[in-house]
């Protein structure tokens, strides 16, 4: 019994060992200690030891950019901040951060003030006899364009494209590796004149690395995104000092190695670190004291989010959570302000007419996404920049005929109420007889679907709700609008300090980004449910095979058990048998009694 036991007790634990490891991955700790590191040779040991018994400290230097960059408050921030901190600990010994301007870091570097730095690679030919290792990260191409700068498929056409870069910073080549399109180059030897090629119309678009963006944050009216196909500058880690060579080895020892993804991450926070920088300059005195004292209080921003309004803003009852464009914009204005934004619950019941008096009346400060339009111009304020574009269509059930713009008038027409659909339909067919105006979207679709109306005023964007996220199919787009929907968010008119905080961080996010992600999303709830079981499916298995494994051993045990007690009766029977021949062959009288004395036996004789 105690063998099977044993064999019990190792496959129970054999199982939940499996199941554990099939279910739950953790990353390991990043190595913290340079002599733990994969390769590294005991010279390269005792060579560092012997540097750090000499001095007390490196001198790590960096440019005065996004990497490394001094706060108001006199402290410093960003990756190479981050990186020393880090270095320091790896390897035990202090290394301390220098920022130089870019003229004086290589002359400081050459007269061996310096012992390492990020700033250079093999490729600008700048550190080409130094001690470097491979790429720590890569900083990201931005290209700067004036707002209303025509795209540059259209600039295309007509000329070859122009455009400007910095000298000595090796971006035109970069560029050049990887793009198809004829351009001309155009050279800035400074700041000031960069800006003044993009506000001047000279360049059709400027390209900087993600170091060297902030040039252009005092410049109004121009934008900025990440460029694509996408190219990144390599970041190394070197020195020219021959005695520091076996730091340098252990570095690209550590790259190579399976914690090398921790640089990179290092350099995400950082630049992070810099994006709360940038808002932190870009905003007004008036502006930071306002900010600071709503942060410090924990006061957040009351809004309205729109409960309906998909990919822009909508209530995801799967997950309880608001979801959608606006929302994932607001939520990155909070990691770089420390604002927080705080919609109204989601069963607040309003119509969108109640939503524009709550704002108009104070009662909130902001919505998710207001459209302009002539009769809400002096009742409003917007951001300064749309978030996402959208297009307006007039949708149909799946079944129904395709309709010329012509034909409408003849169409009974479906459409929101106090919105900006309903002001603009009113503009485009004045003298429609057949329209009916709905309390909010989910009326309208009603109406639409049980053949109270043929048409509904609706975007292209809450289309994408009815087939991605409710995955309906019951309805298609009939006619397109040619004309574009900007989404801003909507403030009160009381609300300037607010509007240009959002304004101001909206420029540090890539809201096309977000937008794309959200158009092109698709919500599979039979693939979330299965998700959602699949605990209690595994629970629900190993309780299964236990009693399984339980059964299959009491089955095991019990044929043993049965074995030896037929083999048992067997022996007695055999020997019942030879007693009875025995018994009978005796030829005198034998008998037996019990102990009372009763005769219980007797032989024949």
């Amino acid at each position: 019994m105690q063998k099977y036991k044993q064999y019990f007790t190792v496959i129970l634990t054999a199982v939940f060992l499996f199941l554990m490891s099939s279910c739950v991955y953790a990353r390991q700790p990043i190595v913290d200690d340079y002599r733990k590191v994969p390769g590294v040779t005991a010279e390269e040991i005792e060579a560092i030891e012997k540097l750090k018994a000499s001095r007390d400290h490196f001198i790590y230097a960096s440019g005065n950019h996004a990497e490394a960059f001094v706060r108001s408050d006199g402290s410093v921030g960003g990756f190479s901040s981050l990186l020393c901190d880090w270095l320091s600990g790896f390897f035990g010994i202090e290394f301390r951060l220098a920022i130089y301007r870019q003229a004086a870091l290589l002359d400081a570097m050459q007269d061996a003030r310096i012992d390492f730095t990020n700033e250079f690679t093999r490729a600008d030919g700048k550190g080409k006899n130094w001690h470097m290792t491979g790429t720590l990260a890569e900083r990201a191409m931005w290209a700067i364009q004036l707002a209303d700068m025509p795209p540059l498929a259209d600039i295309m056409r007509e000329r070859p494209v122009r455009m400007g870069f910095q000298q000595r910073r090796a971006v035109d080549e970069l560029v050049a590796s990887v793009t198809e399109i004829p351009f001309e180059r155009k050279y800035a030897t400074n700041r000031q004149e960069a800006g003044e090629l993009v506000t001047s119309g000279e360049v059709d678009i400027f390209v900087v690395d993600s170091t060297m963006i902030s040039t252009f944050d005092h410049l109004k009216g121009v934008k900025s995104w990440e460029y694509f196909p996408f190219i990144y500058s390599p970041v190394c880690f070197s020195t020219p000092k021959d005695e520091l060579k076996p730091i340098v080895s252990v570095m690209q020892k550590f790259l190579e190695s399976a914690d090398a993804h921790h640089v990179a991450d290092l350099y995400s926070d950082g630049y992070d670190d810099y994006k709360r920088y940038r808002l932190h300059k870009l905003l007004t005195e008036e502006e930071r004291l306002w900010l600071d004292q709503r942060v410090r209080q924990n006061i957040p921003v009351r809004m309205i989010a729109e409960r309906l309004n998909y990919p822009v803003c909508f209530y995801d009852e799967a997950t309880g959570q608001w979801q959608g464009i606006s929302i994932d914009i607001l939520s990155q204005i909070t990691a770089l302000s420390g604002l927080r934004f705080e919609p109204l619950p989601r069963d607040h019941a309003r119509g969108w007419s109640q939503s524009l008096q709550m704002l108009e009346a104070g009662e909130v400060s902001m919505v998710t996404e207001l459209i302009k339009t002539a009769e809400r111009k002096d009742r409003f304020i917007w951001s300064e920049t749309p978030y996402t574009n959208d297009e307006y269509i007039m949708l149909s059930r799946a079944d129904y005929k395709s309709i010329a713009m012509s034909q409408v008038r003849f169409e009974k027409v479906g459409v929101e109420r106090h919105t900006a659909a309903s002001e603009l339909f009113r503009t485009w067919f004045p003298e429609h007889k057949n329209l009916s105006l709905y309390h909010d979207e989910q009326e309208c679709l009603n109406a639409l679907a049980s053949g109270e109306v043929d048409l509904i005023v609706f975007s292209y964007n809450k289309l994408l709700y009815v087939s991605n996220y409710l995955e309906d199919s019951r309805f298609k787009a009939n006619i397109f609008f040619d004309r574009t929907i900007e989404s801003y968010f909507g403030l009160n008119k009381d609300e300037q300090i607010l509007k240009s905080i959002i304004s101001k961080a909206q420029r540090l996010i890539d809201t096309d980004v977000i937008t794309r992600e959200w158009t092109r999303r698709t919500f599979d709830y039979r693939s979330r449910m299965a998700k959602d079981v699949l605990p209690w499916v595994i629970a629900s298995s190993v309780i299964f095979l236990v009693a399984f494994i339980f059964t299959l051993l009491m089955f095991i045990k019990n044929k043993s058990m049965s074995r030896k007690l037929n083999s048992a009766v067997e022996t007695m029977q055999r020997q019942h048998s030879l007693l009875d021949a025995i018994y009978a062959s005796i030829p005198d009288l034998v008998f037996s009694k019990d102990s009372h004395g009763r005769y219980t036996s007797c032989n024949s004789s």
